[in-house]
């Protein structure tokens, strides 16, 4: 979705789903590789417990459901990278989508098949000359509702509340707080 370009030693091209590197002075096994677009769009989630479940794998602290393992495993895991987030679902897509270094995750609830979040043309959104939208794998980066709010999302639904715009917070009188559309 970008033209290539020259950063440092590097080139670089975007791609809707990521950011390629081309680095001639990395060791043959690394010349090429993904950009770190998730940490650049600051994707971060606590550790969580390990499960203990063997359909489960725990990878870095993070779970990776199977359905989302089968893709980590093909593409592999340094083209991927470390999960940085737990699967969650998103109400604004009706997807469950999960977040990594390099690539983004997201399954259409009710489908079986996984696909490639749009990293690149979010990141591209901001420093590219008019990029293509992206279309169902568009990132929605303030979606997800705090879990001390869902119940009251999911009792009253989305098209009451609307969806989150903010990340949950703490006030000054030490009660948490998020603000939705509605």
């Amino acid at each position: 979705i970008s033209p290539s370009r020259k950063e440092g030693y590097s080139t670089t091209q975007f791609l809707e789903n990521g950011k390629m590197v081309f680095d001639p002075t990395a060791p043959s096994s690394s010349k090429f590789r993904m950009a770190p677009l998730g940490r650049e769009l600051r994707f971060n989630d606590p550790p969580v417990p390990d499960p203990g479940d063997p359909k489960y794998h725990f990878v870095d602290g993070h779970t990776i459901p199977p359905e989302f393992y089968l893709l980590y495993e093909q593409l592999g895991a340094n083209t991927v990278g470390k999960p940085l987030t737990e699967a969650k679902f998103n109400m604004i897509r009706r997807r469950y989508e999960q977040s990594f270094e390099n690539l983004g995750f997201y399954r259409i609830e009710g489908t079986s098949e996984v696909r490639l979040l749009a990293y690149g043309a979010e990141v591209c959104a901001k420093k590219c000359p008019a990029p293509e939208a992206p279309g169902e794998s568009t990132i929605d980066i303030q979606s997800y509702i705090d879990p001390a709010f869902q119940g009251f999302v999911t009792q009253y639904g989305a098209d009451f509340t609307g969806y989150a715009l903010a990340d949950a917070y703490q006030n000054n009188e030490g009660e948490w707080e998020q603000i939705l559309e509605n």
